[in-house]
């Protein structure tokens, strides 16, 4: 995520124009990358007895670790 979009995250949920930011995601690269931003608070994903590859790439435990929901 680009760091001004970060930041423009960042400043609605201060303001309390909104309550959180999250996003749906659909590459285990995508969502660790947005797992090393502060500004993330939810990550939507596929996940499911066959689909492991969200578990497998550490996406869920790395999420878990920074109080990120995982839907």
């Amino acid at each position: 995520m680009q760091p001004d979009i970060a930041d423009a995250y960042r400043a609605a949920v201060k303001d309390g124009r909104i309550a959180a930011f999250g996003a749906s995601v659909y590459s285990t690269a995508t969502a660790l990358q947005l797992l090393e931003n502060d500004a993330v608070a939810a990550l939507q994903m596929p996940s499911s007895a066959v689909d492991r590859r969200f578990a497998q790439a550490g996406v869920f435990a790395k999420a878990a670790e920074r109080d990120v929901m995982v839907y």
